[in-house]
């Protein structure tokens, strides 16, 4: 039976005080924010957080599917028997990485906590195995952001709680701390005691994200307001995400699957830079996919933001919560009922037919005065690409309408490895002309610097769309190289074949020479050579 005291007051020779020590504290500091319900999933056999808690909150149950005595609920974590939306917060200290399938404990979370509610989770990085064999995996900062995300949760932020240090001395300490219990029980204790204390000392004087013993992970599950507000912005006729069907067998969850940490990748690499420049508070992807660009938006702080796609895009993987999706024919002018401060676009025209180019391009212009855009080159190559133009094509349809092409991207990405090269090659900014002035942090043209070709050709994107048309070809010839190889191994075959019977032939005609010389033989066939020179000479009837 773990106690209270354990919990809340773990000893420095403790094996596992740093941790301990690190998830108590970071808890604490929690503690006065948190309000009304709280429920503690995977809460053991003890209480033992009550005690930070409940002086804070109405209610305080413990979560467990084994059942103690300091347990309120006895049920699984993927299906927690209470309502919908009744939880002000939910703690999970030290679990997610016992269950085989975390996401389905995150959208049970999601289930359950109320508009705006909050998840508290406690997550390790490097720890030994424990409670084996049901230890499955260890997670970084990135994988707990994509999961929560997932699960449509957002202000993610994900903390470590201690360093490198910390980390150092854990090991060494799970390592040989049976030895030296069985070898020094004397001093054992005191120089656990001791490297604990160092180490947390360490960390504090010497700080370091790059690993840790524990994430702490905080998340809020979107208020209504929120989701509201946006919706009634954003949808003139919207379509329920729980009737969309899967109608385009060219955009299976295959395709976006190829697509999405490629995309999320190069998110991370461009994003950043339009913050600086622009400044957005609303963003809306027009052929979002699983919207992998709005989940780094979001990450990096632009919540206001709408995702359209087709009704092909499988709700249940989105990267972004599925209020703020809305499914839309790209085909059809988009006319929703406000405006955002950025549109994106990117590798999307190209799969549209030509004749609806121009209908994009109004729409996009329609959403906002200034446009990330992309569509792929000539023989760049792809699924379902049906209208491939060089960049000066799309730069005049924007020009149309009074916008300007800013070419502030291409050359500070050109070498960047963190980017797909398609990305590199294809994208520019639009403004429109009359609102340039009030971007002043937006880089503009330098005569000096010389100037980067409209129509580029990534050298990444070359050899990839020699890949693509060469590919088939290759297929092809190697197919009848295959068969030329069948047919000259055949062809061998029947040659030696003939050799045999060849052979065979020629030893049956020996055989048959012996035999026609040999006295034997001719004693056989003495009485027909006889008859034969009787029936030419006409004596026998």
């Amino acid at each position: 039976m773990q106690g209270f005291h354990y919990y809340l007051h773990p000893h420095p020779q403790d094996p596992h005080y740093i941790a301990r020590s690190t998830i108590i504290a970071a808890l604490a500091k929690l503690a006065p924010s948190i309000k009304g319900r709280m429920v503690d999933i995977g809460s053991g056999h003890s209480r033992g957080y009550e005690a930070l808690f409940k002086t804070h909150v109405n209610e305080y149950l413990c979560v467990d599917r084994q059942y103690a005595e300091n347990v309120d609920i006895c049920a699984d974590c993927y299906d927690v028997p209470l309502a919908d939306h009744s939880v002000d917060t939910i703690l999970s200290t030290q679990v997610l990485e016992h269950l085989e399938t975390p996401s389905r404990m995150l959208k049970e979370t999601y289930r359950l906590l109320k508009p705006n509610g909050n998840l508290i989770l406690t997550v390790p990085m490097v720890w030994g195995l424990h409670e084996e064999p049901v230890d499955f995996y260890r997670y970084t900062e990135y994988g707990l952001q994509y999961l929560l995300e997932q699960a449509g949760y957002i202000d993610v932020k994900v903390q470590p709680l201690e360093g490198l240090f910390a980390v150092l001395v854990q090991m060494l300490i799970d390592e040989y701390h049976a030895s030296w219990l069985a070898n020094y029980r004397r001093f054992a204790s005191f120089g656990i005691g001791a490297l604990n204390r160092v180490a947390l000392w360490l960390d504090q004087a010497f700080p370091t994200r790059r690993l840790c013993l524990t994430y702490l992970v905080t998340a809020m599950k979107p208020g209504e307001e929120f989701s509201a507000s946006l919706l009634s912005q954003s949808m003139s006729q919207p379509m329920l995400l729980d009737t969309v069907k899967q109608t385009n067998p060219l955009y299976d969850q295959a395709f976006f699957d190829s697509l999405l940490e490629g995309a999320r990748g190069s998110a991370r690499q461009v994003i950043p830079m339009l913050l600086e420049w622009l400044q957005p508070r609303s963003v809306v992807d027009v052929g979002c996919g699983l919207g992998a660009w709005l989940s780094v938006f979001r990450e990096l702080g632009v919540q206001d933001s709408l995702g359209i796609d087709g009704d092909y895009v499988n709700a249940s993987q989105l990267q972004i919560p599925v209020e703020t999706f809305l499914a839309k024919d790209l085909t059809q002018p988009l006319k929703l009922d406000r405006r955002f401060d950025l549109a994106v676009s990117l590798e999307v025209a190209e799969h549209l037919p030509p004749e609806a180019a121009n209908t994009l391009i109004e729409s996009l212009i329609e959403l906002s005065d200034v446009v990330l855009f992309s569509a792929a080159i000539p023989f760049q190559g792809g699924t379902g690409h049906l209208n491939e133009q060089w960049t000066g094509y799309w730069v005049k349809l924007f020009e149309h309408y009074g916008y300007v092409a800013i070419d502030c991207l291409r050359h500070r990405l050109w070498s960047n490895e963190y980017v797909q090269p398609w990305y590199i090659q294809n994208t520019l900014l639009f403004v429109r002309s009359e609102r340039l002035e009030d971007y002043p942090h937006l880089p503009k043209p330098d005569p000096d610097a010389g100037h980067f070709p409209l129509e580029v050709v990534h050298p990444k994107t070359y050899q990839a769309s020699l890949g693509y048309y060469t590919e088939p070809l290759e297929g092809q010839v190697s197919q009848m190289k295959a068969e030329v190889e069948a047919a000259h191994s055949a062809l061998l075959t029947a040659q030696n074949e003939l050799i045999v019977v060849q052979n065979a032939l020629s030893e049956s005609r020996k055989e048959i020479a012996a035999m026609q010389t040999s006295k034997f033989w001719r004693l056989r066939t003495y009485w027909l050579r006889l008859k034969q020179r009787l029936l030419k000479t006409g004596t026998v009837a």
